[in-house]
């Protein structure tokens, strides 16, 4: 294969890799399932998930950083939102996945579903 080829190939996946690695974090897929339900500051994101403000802000500028989220601000707050639809389908398709081929999802869900009551997903 030529040289040329090869070495993009490899760029192309080293920028894949990056969001690959943003989405392994659970707290930031915590944060990115959070705004797929609408923008949501700071402060909300980090009482939604239970977390410090500045913990909550490290994780959302990193998923800032490769463009999975946006922020608008408006006097001292700062809002952030998903930079796009796509960015909801990638959760929720990696989701899916994990539940078509991993044993552990359904047993999780399950689980949830006799301890709550609540229907399957």
């Amino acid at each position: 294969m030529d040289e040329r080829i090869t070495e993009y190939r490899d760029a192309v996946y080293e920028q894949v890799v990056k969001v690959g690695k943003s989405l392994g974090n659970v707290t930031r897929l915590q944060l990115l399932n959070i705004l797929a339900q609408g923008p949501k500051t700071v402060e909300v994101l980090a009482s939604t998930v239970g977390l410090s403000v500045a913990t909550v802000s490290r994780n959302l500028q990193i998923l800032k950083q490769i463009n999975l989220v946006a922020i608008e601000r408006e006097k001292n707050f700062v809002t952030y939102r998903l930079n796009s639809e796509r960015v909801k389908q990638l959760v929720t398709l990696l989701v899916d996945v994990c539940e078509e081929t991993l044993p552990e999802m359904t047993i999780l869900e399950k689980t949830l579903a006799q301890e709550t009551g609540a229907p399957k997903r």
